[in-house]
């Protein structure tokens, strides 16, 4: 049942500045079908995050320069990425870091070492609920987006493309 859902085509975006984590994350991950963005530097999240428009974003708590609770904030603050489903990853079990990064802003909290079980159960459990919200953005009939949706998708569009100094063309059909 599980392979046969829409979740399974999610695209996860991973910050984490450890190889040896994003090794395990795309071991645990890649073969539940889910496609992986691996960044290993925080200071690269935000390119890759308007390229690469991921469904779940999963988060270090510490790195250096930027930690994840710093970019857990950035995308809290920002309008079209505000609903981005975040879920953590710490060595950290203590009260006091848990209670900052869901102060941040965080969805979910996996501790590590990463249990492969746990990890993939919230992992789907934060993709269907934001699936679930998802529909309310798309016309039934059509599978069209609605109209705040689309000012949504094309300010992101107008950004990315400011960003990277490229032109942006789209038409309306009505």
């Amino acid at each position: 049942l599980l392979q046969q859902s829409h979740i399974i085509q999610a695209k996860i975006l991973v910050v984490d500045d450890d190889p040896q984590t994003l090794d395990i994350l795309r071991t645990v991950l890649e073969p539940w079908g889910f496609k992986l963005a691996l960044v290993d530097n925080p200071r690269h999240f935000w390119d890759k995050l308007e390229q690469y428009n991921p469904d779940l974003l999963i988060l270090d708590v510490e790195m250096p320069e930027l930690s994840g609770i710093d970019l857990c904030q950035v995308v809290r603050s920002d309008s079209h990425w505000c609903e981005l489903p975040v879920l953590f990853l710490s060595v950290h079990t203590d009260t006091a870091t848990i209670n900052r990064v869901f102060t941040a802003g965080a969805d979910d909290y996996v501790n590590k070492p990463i249990r492969e079980p746990e990890l993939i159960a919230r992992v789907l459990n934060r993709l269907e609920r934001t699936q679930r919200h998802k529909s309310a953005d798309t016309d039934l009939l059509t599978g069209v987006a609605n109209r705040r949706r689309s000012i949504q998708e094309l300010n992101r569009l107008l950004r990315l493309a400011k960003r990277q100094s490229q032109p942006l063309c789209f038409v309306i059909l009505d």
